[in-house]
């Protein structure tokens, strides 16, 4: 036993113990912290909105295990949506949560596992992340790069902490295990196809990992792309200088196991490279056999110059260029429609639509409004940010003095991420390791020149020397000099808290700052989902697209696309538009969808909508009628005429500020929100979530800028006196701050009926103006239902409320009125009753 323990001793060296302590700060960050911010009332609240698709595939694959779903109709209604996701996380998180279930997991068990699994993710790449900076540069820059890929805030963290239960983890990780296999089989400078062979191993170890990523997403093929063009590199530059190819042009082998794994599930009949199609499987067979096809070419090449006695080093690259060129010749000619998605694919990172633009993480991230800035990368990265550019410069110094193959690996992958991120923001999260492993780089660059290079190898000379834990470490301690430790510990607080906030800070304060959905969001979808008929599709089933049909009672909820995962996950109803941007509708073409039908001004337009996609409900949020707004109209096309000005007199001047016109509060959206679809004939508010809201503008007099505020109230008496005190403007002299342009107080969450509501006639003296109102009860306020017309002899209104209640089967609403509508023209008042058929069926009531 004790010689057990000296052995164990002797295996725990400290930089191990020092990568446990980083660990632990990861683990701290990713699930401590954010932990009762995702486990609360009983409930799974995750974040984002595609972690709730997730749970969604999840649930199904449960349900059909290992099967899952490749079509869905229960969104993007009524055209259901063929997916493109990977499969593999979600058959992983249904087979972890089928083990912690004991074979029936529920709801919570299922969610639970969900969130789980990227955190744990996030905290296990650091052993990739260290493992190659080890390889390549050493253990001060391992663990250098450990600290910062598990401080970093931004995308990385967001999609590595607890509650994000999304695939992007597992690209993360298990790209980053790729390239860490791949190093480890390149330091080795030559591959034997056995067993025994360690770089065989790594290869292997390489190809696992790439497939498992592979099958988490499509846009796996990006990877593919960067090792092939270091292969062709690599192979290049040690051709030219009369090196060995072979172990560099094996590692295109990597790819021929997800070549078959993928083809199972692969459409042979499409070539979209966003689904697992042609061009899949065409581009990993070409990355499969492009090593082999290097190969041979240089071995034919170094015969024909044994043969010729002259030298054709030259002409390697030459041939290689003029082989590309002729491929994509032929494939121009005779596949067209392949060479088409190829070009496609090279411009799927450049977002150049308005619309899309409004998508944040497609934002480019140095132009994120058009502008250039660096709040973004600031915010990924801070300092190390800076730092890693300085680390490319070095690499690629230390590659022009070595040609050292694994290090032109990281250079590739460094450049070819880094251009992902200038297009897209979202390849932050990929770009984090890349940062990590070049300021590791750097800061141990910096250390040695600062004279901690002679303690790194007495450091390790000590290891192999002396026994147990504590020896190395305990000498190099006495041996360091004052000045190298207080210069070690500025460098890493400077990385970690410049610019303030700084990295660390920012980390904490985000995982403080994790949570699910609005409160308003869950609470009406759990009301939706026990209070509205069900649409007739099992939850649960898997469906072919080529045979499926919708029952005739399936309905669709128009929403903005960024809830429609919502919607569907927590609601159990099917969304019309979608965070796969399906329903969006707009564009050149006017397509109906969600952007056009809240953005227009014409209640018969937005039927015509409503009725071309089955839509049955509507709901609404604060947030679509502010701050979001601008999206629907730039998805639209419509980007004149929502704001004015209007002039206030302010501290006795008159002064001009923008505001909200009357075609904004005449679209569908201003009018279902903020004022409860009054005087709409087909629409009927059915259910608003608790608490209220009062939105408006501040302007600030001392430096110019305006922006939108927000007060939140528990009551609804409260928020209406504060709405009249700011109406129509208010300034606080202290501050000199303006608040103008209030909204009417609104609740977060409404939704609404959409009807074919009853028809009531009735006579009327020719001229006389007709007013038919009636009040609506909520469980916090009332408001008044009111039309008005002019009598040509006969009045006729289209109404949308029951007066009888709900019916079986029908929506179980709380809210409605509770009396007979009123029609009043002269010195007449009409009471009328309408029933829950009369309004679900369009019936017509005539009075008198």
């Amino acid at each position: 036993m004790r010689a057990d323990r000296e052995w164990l001793k002797a295996k725990i060296r400290p930089e191990f113990v020092v990568l446990l302590v980083i660990a632990f700060i990861s683990f701290w960050i990713r699930i401590v912290i954010p932990w009762s911010n995702v486990f609360q009332n009983g409930k799974v609240m995750l974040g984002g909105n595609d972690p709730y698709y997730h749970m969604r595939l999840t649930e199904v694959t449960i349900h059909n295990f290992p099967h899952r779903m490749w079509f869905d109709p229960m969104t993007n209604f009524p055209h259901g949506s063929v997916l493109y996701w990977g499969p593999i996380h979600d058959q992983i998180v249904a087979f972890l949560a089928l083990i912690a279930g004991f074979g029936s997991p529920d709801t919570h068990t299922v969610y639970a596992v969900g969130a789980i699994i990227p955190a744990v993710l996030g905290i296990l790449l650091l052993i990739p992340v260290y493992v190659i900076a080890r390889e390549l540069w050493g253990i001060k820059a391992a663990l250098f790069a450990s600290l910062i890929i598990a401080v970093l805030p931004g995308q990385i963290l967001s999609r590595t902490i607890l509650g994000f239960a999304d695939h992007h983890a597992n690209e993360i990780f298990f790209s980053t295990l790729t390239i860490m296999f791949l190093v480890l089989a390149i330091k080795e400078r030559r591959i034997e196809f056995s067993l025994r062979s360690r770089s065989f191993l790594y290869l292997i170890g390489a190809s696992i990992s790439y497939a498992v990523y592979q099958l988490s997403w499509t846009g796996a093929l990006m990877f593919a792309l960067l090792i092939s063009i270091f292969i062709i590199v690599q192979a290049v530059v040690d051709h030219l200088r009369g090196r060995r190819i072979d172990y560099i042009c094996m590692c295109s082998l990597i790819f021929l196991l997800p070549l078959f794994l993928v083809l199972p599930i692969c459409d042979f009949k499409s070539f979209g490279y966003l689904y697992y199609s042609i061009i899949t499987v065409a581009a990993l067979l070409l990355a499969t056999i492009l090593g082999p096809l290097l190969l041979s070419l240089s071995r034919l090449m170094d015969k024909l110059q044994k043969r010729t006695e002259h030298s054709l080093t030259l002409y390697y690259p030459i041939v290689l260029v003029a082989v590309g060129i002729i491929v994509l010749f032929i494939i121009s000619n005779f596949v067209p429609s392949l060479f088409s998605t190829i070009k496609s694919a090279f411009t799927i990172l450049t977002k150049s639509t308005v619309g899309e633009l409004t998508i944040a993480e497609a934002t480019p991230i140095f132009f994120p409004r058009g502008k250039f800035t660096l709040d973004m990368v600031n915010g990924n990265f801070g300092m190390a940010f800076y730092l890693s550019l300085v680390g490319l410069a070095l690499l690629f110094m230390r590659i022009i003095k070595k040609w050292k193959a694994e290090e032109m690996l990281i250079l590739v992958w460094s450049i070819v991420i880094f251009d992902a991120m200038y297009q897209q923001n979202r390849f932050a999260y990929y770009y984090a390791v890349n940062v990590a492993l070049l300021t590791g780089l750097v800061l141990s660059y910096l250390v040695d020149r600062m004279g901690m290079q002679e303690l790194s190898k007495k450091y390790v000379q000590s290891v192999h020397s002396f026994k147990g834990f504590h020896e190395p470490f305990v000498k190099i301690l006495k041996e360091i000099k004052p000045l190298n430790l207080v210069f070690l510990v500025f460098v890493i607080v400077i990385i970690l808290v410049y610019p303030w906030p700084g990295i660390l800070p920012t980390s904490v304060a985000s995982a403080k700052g994790v949570g699910g959905p609005p409160p308003g969001w869950v609470e009406s979808l759990d009301w939706m989902k026990t209070h509205t008929p069900d649409p007739g599709v099992d939850y649960y089933g898997i469906y072919d697209p080529g045979n499926f049909t919708y029952p005739p009672e399936a309905y669709g909820v128009m929403s903005w696309w960024d809830y429609g995962h919502w919607i569907l996950a927590i609601g159990h109803r099917m969304p019309n538009a979608n965070p796969f941007q399906q329903g969006i509708g707009g564009g050149p073409d006017h397509k109906p969808g969600a952007s056009t039908f809240f953005t227009t001004t014409q209640e018969g337009k937005a039927n015509q909508i409503a009725d071309e996609l089955g839509v049955r409900y509507v709901v609404s949020d604060a947030e679509m009628a502010t701050g979001k707004f601008y999206a629907m109209a730039a998805w639209a096309l419509d980007l004149e005429g929502w704001t004015t000005y209007a002039q206030y007199g302010i501290m006795g001047h008159p002064v001009n500020f923008p505001v909200l016109s009357e075609k904004y509060h005449s679209s569908m959206i201003a009018r279902l929100h903020l004022y409860d679809g009054v005087s709409l004939s087909h629409y009927r508010l059915v259910h608003e979530s608790p608490g209220y809201y009062v939105f408006y503008q501040v302007a600030d007099m001392n430096t110019g800028g305006v922006y939108r505020g927000a007060q939140s109230f528990s009551e609804y008496t409260d928020a209406e006196k504060f709405y009249n005190m700011i109406k129509p403007f208010y300034v606080d002299t202290s501050t000199n701050m303006v608040a103008f342009d209030p909204l009417p107080p609104v609740s977060y969450v409404k939704v609404f009926e959409y009807v074919k509501g009853a028809r009531i006639i009735g006579s009327a003296p020719e001229g006389e103006n007709v007013t038919l109102s009636i009040t609506i009860f909520t469980p916090a306020r009332t408001f008044t239902y009111t039309q008005t017309t002019v009598s040509d002899g006969h009045y006729e209104f289209v109404v949308p409320y029951s007066t009888q209640g709900p019916e079986e089967g029908s929506t179980l609403y709380d809210i409605g009125p509770l009396g007979p509508y009123e029609i009043r023209f002269g010195d007449e008042v009409v009471r009328v009753n309408v029933s829950e058929e009369a309004v679900l069926n369009g019936e017509t009531i005539v009075v008198g």
